[in-house]
């Protein structure tokens, strides 16, 4: 398989983890993503994982006349976490999924540029939905919550989500497996 087909797989992984118990127990999953945007342990262990990838990507980027400035994101980026976590706490949680939302259409783009399969395209829509969702998230958190209050109301409702959800995390992975063989 290839890195497209991985990052299919994978990607497909992650959203089951997500939908799956929605289906499976949806008056708890709903209590747990409800209480998402305030949990500040998630909230944490996002934005470390958010700035570390963040820094990684401009550690490897051309920075002309910055070039010099690099090795300063060993201490920047500790730092930027730390105040980040102490002073911009607000709803952190959904706003460092948003930023890793933002974040993880690079490696799927780069690599579904370079697949000559006409499947790739179905990576290439995916990830721009995710960027415009994670900067929806990163830009109002509070949207989660309400899409989750007003949409998802009820047990039937959050089941269908779920299910749906379900469905094109199952259809991505078994893309991943099939389709972007190569």
């Amino acid at each position: 398989m290839n890195t497209l087909s991985w990052l299919a797989v994978g990607l497909g992984a992650v959203m089951l983890a997500l939908y799956v118990p929605m289906v499976i127990a949806p008056a708890s999953s709903r209590k747990a993503w409800l209480a998402f945007p305030r949990h500040r342990p998630s909230a944490w262990v996002l934005t470390a994982i958010a700035l570390v990838w963040s820094a990684v990507y401009l550690y490897q980027m051309p920075l002309g006349g910055f070039e010099r400035w690099k090795p300063l994101l060993y201490v920047l980026t500790p730092a930027t976490f730390l105040l980040i976590v102490f002073f911009a706490d607000e709803l952190l949680s959904v706003r460092a999924l948003g930023a890793l939302m933002l974040l993880l259409p690079t490696p799927l783009l780069f690599h579904a540029r370079q697949h000559e399969s006409g499947w790739s395209y179905v990576i290439t829509v995916l990830a721009y939905l995710m960027v415009i969702k994670g900067m929806l998230l990163v830009l109002n958190p509070y949207l989660l919550r309400r899409w989750i209050e007003r949409h998802l109301h009820s047990d039937v409702m959050w089941r269908l989500g779920g299910a749906a959800g379900t469905v094109v995390a199952a259809l991505l992975a078994g893309l991943g497996m099939t389709a972007l063989r190569g």
